[in-house]
């Protein structure tokens, strides 16, 4: 990576949805962006990076650098392209 942002995705148990944020790294750290990914999704309360898609081509944007996951899945420099997210429930309509 060469820029000094570092994008977060995160579950959310209580407020039910799914979001993205994109943190300024430096001596005075900001959120630069933060975007809902999903608010349909219900009681959220776990996420995993995955990688699912076959293809040898892949985007070299998507590569691990810390996945932040305590459960062993990908390591950095793994590529990823999808985020799974773990709910109790969903609301499809």
């Amino acid at each position: 990576p060469s820029d000094d942002t570092i994008e977060i995705m995160a579950s959310h148990f209580f407020d039910r949805k799914v979001t993205l944020h994109s943190i300024q790294r430096g001596p005075a750290p900001r959120v630069t962006f933060s975007r809902i990914i999903d608010d349909r999704c219900g009681a959220a309360f776990g996420g995993i990076l995955a990688d699912l898609d076959p293809s040898p081509e892949h985007d070299d944007m998507n590569v691990v650098i810390d996945s932040g996951s305590t459960v062993g899945s990908l390591t950095p420099g793994d590529r990823f392209s999808h985020f799974l997210v773990t709910s109790h429930e969903c609301d499809y309509d």
